[in-house]
């Protein structure tokens, strides 16, 4: 992430029919695009292998430090999620399909015999500047000129794994009256261990902004919920010092 000097409105693209943006505005929200591709929802996505069998799925994603996904961590061997192991492949080399963003399945040229020989992928030993996505998602945000902390809920990337936006959930109590925005990513600052990552957007700035949705027929009702995500851990949220 890179930090930006001043604060200014939450970005999102005018309208689909003016933009091939990953988030477009429709109907006075902000809506994804079926081809974009969400952290969140890529964390249990079905992985297929050359046969069109499913071979793993997605266990978790990792960052480099400008925000692109650089791996895919595949969960392969085991039974119902003991004795397997995560092995780290190419971003690139997985083919997404599905046009709901919500239900991505990612496609891999590699059996599943081949997976589980490869070295289980090591989440301790990040090299520098790595960032895992379940890190990101559930994070305190900072927002500027204001006391108010906001929830990563999900990061939102292009097809070729670049970090386009980020989805951010503040206000309300107790998860009654949450909003939910989709902010340019390199709005975010310097990710700092055990601090709140800063927001270089003020709370009138994700007032103002539209509240963002999976779908456009989905309601701010039907997404927050709770106001919990499926990725919200308890205790330290943060994500690792940048080195």
């Amino acid at each position: 992430m890179s930090a930006p000097t001043t604060t200014g409105r939450a970005q999102v693209a005018p309208n689909a029919a003016a933009s091939q943006d990953v988030v477009t505005q429709s109907n006075g929200v902000a809506v994804i695009s079926g081809s974009a591709l969400s952290a969140r929802y890529l964390r249990g996505a079905s992985v297929l292998g050359g046969d069109n069998q499913k071979i793993g799925s997605i266990d978790d994603i990792v960052f480099d430090s400008s925000g692109n996904a650089q791996l895919a961590l595949i969960s392969v061997g085991g039974v119902a999620g003991i004795g397997g192991k995560s092995v780290g492949v190419n971003f690139g080399d997985l083919t997404f399909s599905g046009q709901d963003a919500k239900e991505k399945t990612a496609q891999l040229g590699s059996s599943a015999d081949q997976l589980k020989s490869e070295t289980a992928f090591d989440k301790e030993k990040l090299a520098s500047g790595q960032v895992l996505a379940s890190n990101y998602l559930g994070s305190s945000v900072k927002l500027a000129e204001s006391d108010d902390n906001g929830k990563l809920s999900d990061v939102i990337l292009d097809g070729k794994g670049h970090a386009r936006y980020a989805a951010i959930d503040f206000g309300g109590l107790l998860g009654v009256g949450n909003k939910r925005v989709a902010v340019a990513y390199d709005k975010l600052g310097q990710p700092i261990k055990d601090q709140p990552i800063p927001l270089q957007l003020s709370k009138a700035d994700l007032n103002a902004a539209p509240s963002f949705v999976y779908a456009a027929d989905e309601t701010t009702s039907s997404i927050m919920g709770s106001g919990a995500t499926p990725d919200a851990k308890s205790g330290d949220q943060s994500m690792p010092a940048r080195q």
